[in-house]
């Protein structure tokens, strides 16, 4: 018997063939004849009144694709065990295997006072199955009673399946932390900071005033700058090897966000003076440069979570969920200020009047001018000397 890490009390017991007698306790039972190639298991799981319960078999450590899984299904429609190819992560990739797919009769799924127990007894005499070396295997529930995605309830883990050893879970490994540090350092880079420095200049300059605006903009966009080429580092200076083919065009697009974020500092260095005649097309150039790179970057981020998810969502659940969460919650704040400024006054405070005065009432863009101040006011000066003006930068 076996409980495999992270699985809230998932149970797994199997029948080895062909191996000498396992200590007390490690068998669901002990008839199985050591010259056929038969592997028998039993899955146990607390769940809901309806539910799947599978086991998977697949190519390396947490990997489901390409792979085989026995899913039982219970309540709903009603109760069946069936063998199923895995060869996509939707559920059009799920399909049922022909003549049982290898599975001998009698597999049964059953719920008891909550335990739910998934029987099967599998043919492997055609597999590639050792059962001297480590099986990987994986495993998921649902509460759906019907063939469901299973969300963050899934897992891996490997078995000695002739029962000689202690069976173990698979460890995380070095490169799965390394993924892990790139995909955090990118959430922190251009999920977080780089978006919100960008949504506080277009839609907080009234509520934030001058200079804070200015200098929240810039030092959240050179820290969130900064953490981006660290996840770029991260990822390319690493020991092991990156399969780069599996990541084509995450990283394609990864490369060419990099590129625009990193060009934007000098961008800021190079602008010319209010007064210069280039001023608005530079103002044109790093806006419509900086927004280029968030969209570009929100279709990378989402990429790089359906990658994460499909190579390290075994090592890290709930880790997918939790990313997509807090990006998703900064897209919409990010968005909000946005529609502030362009349609609420926010990407502007209002004018002022020079020594004090006030202005007439009218608001923001209401075409409000010197001659507009109200009557008892001082006059203006003959001549106003001109200020560096952080709003309109």
């Amino acid at each position: 018997m076996y409980t495999p890490e992270r699985s809230s009390g998932l149970l797994v017991h199997w029948v080895g063939v062909g191996a000498p007698a396992p200590p007390s306790g490690r068998r669901l039972q002990t008839s199985a004849s050591s010259s056929t190639a038969v592997l028998s298991m039993a899955v146990q799981a607390t769940l809901g009144s309806e539910g799947t319960l599978a086991i998977g078999f697949g190519p390396s450590d947490g990997m489901m694709i390409p792979g085989t899984a026995v899913i039982g299904i219970y309540g709903g429609a009603g109760d069946s065990v069936q063998r199923y190819t895995l060869s996509s992560r939707t559920m059009g990739g799920v399909s049922l295997m022909a003549d049982g797919g290898g599975l001998l009769p009698n597999a049964t799924i059953s719920r008891v006072d909550g335990l739910v127990t998934l029987r099967f007894a599998r043919d492997i005499s055609s597999a590639n199955i050792n059962g001297a070396t480590p099986t990987s295997l994986i495993w998921a529930t649902s509460n759906v009673g019907s063939k469901s995605y299973h969300g963050a309830q899934r897992g891996a883990f490997r078995l000695q399946l002739d029962g000689a050893s202690v069976a173990g879970g698979i460890g995380i490994s070095d490169k799965s932390y390394t993924v892990l540090a790139h995909a955090l350092c990118m959430l922190l880079g251009w999920g977080i900071f780089l978006p919100i420095g960008t949504a506080l200049a277009a839609g907080m300059r009234d509520k934030l005033g001058a200079p804070l605006w200015y200098t929240l903009h810039r030092n959240m966009q050179c820290f969130g700058l900064v953490l981006a080429i660290a996840g770029v580092l991260v990822i390319t200076c690493s020991d092991f090897v990156v399969d780069f083919n599996q990541y084509s065009n995450h990283g394609n697009l990864g490369v060419i966000v990099t590129i625009i974020g990193a060009l934007q500092p000098l961008n800021g260095f190079l602008r010319p003076d209010k007064k210069a005649p280039r001023r608005y097309a530079w103002a044109y150039l790093h806006k419509g440069s900086g927004w280029l790179g968030l969209l570009l970057a929100a279709a990378t981020i989402f990429m790089g979570i359906k990658k994460f998810d499909e190579t390290q969502g075994a090592a890290f659940p709930g880790a997918v969920d939790g990313i997509r969460a807090t990006y998703i919650v900064v897209l919409v704040f990010t968005a909000t200020l946005v529609v502030r400024g362009a349609f609420f006054g926010g990407h502007d405070p209002p004018p002022k009047a020079p020594d004090g005065a006030e202005l007439a009432k009218g608001g923001h863009g209401s075409g409000v001018t010197l001659d507009t101040v109200q009557e008892g006011a001082p006059p203006p000066p003959p001549e106003v000397v001109p200020h560096v003006n952080f709003e309109r930068m």
